[in-house]
């Protein structure tokens, strides 16, 4: 999924957070194997947050400090590097200045369904906005036939 925030409120807006909930697992499902596209380099290369959904606990949002820093997300860890920057967090956006990231959600086990909820400041109120699928629903991944275990 791709994220984009936008400093237009007049002033700068601080993303402070990126917390990941997940919200159901069911018994693995088969799916298609789909990745983040290239976008280039460049200092407005966008940034990335992977999350192995497979380690989260169920109806609990995790923030993106914990993500950034826990040994059970090692291996997400590998796969910003692979494609990019990791996300770090604050990050300020200037007023008429945008801010990219791709927000990557794995699992090895289970059909897992989870939303991701973004936190910012814009100098005056804290806002939350959850992002979700196309339909309004929570986003959904499966696992590889390749990589399912149990």
């Amino acid at each position: 999924m791709t994220v984009t925030v936008h400093g237009d409120a007049g002033s700068s807006v601080e993303v402070r957070d990126i917390s990941v909930t997940v919200t159901r697992r069911e018994k693995a499902a088969s799916g298609t194997v789909t990745g983040p596209l290239g976008c280039g380099t460049g200092p407005d290369e966008p940034s990335y947050l992977a999350v192995d959904l497979d380690t989260l606990p169920l109806n609990q949002p995790v923030p993106a400090a914990y993500l950034l820093r826990s040994p059970q997300q090692k291996a997400a860890r590998q796969l910003e590097a692979d494609h990019g920057q990791s996300v770090s967090l604050p990050h300020t956006v200037e007023e008429g200045d945008f801010y990219s990231l791709f927000l990557i959600g794995r699992t090895a086990r289970y059909d897992t369904r989870w939303k991701a909820t973004i936190t910012w400041w814009d100098g005056k109120d804290m806002h939350r906005r959850t992002l979700s699928g196309r339909d309004g629903k929570d986003l959904r991944v499966v696992p590889t036939g390749d990589n399912r275990s149990g």
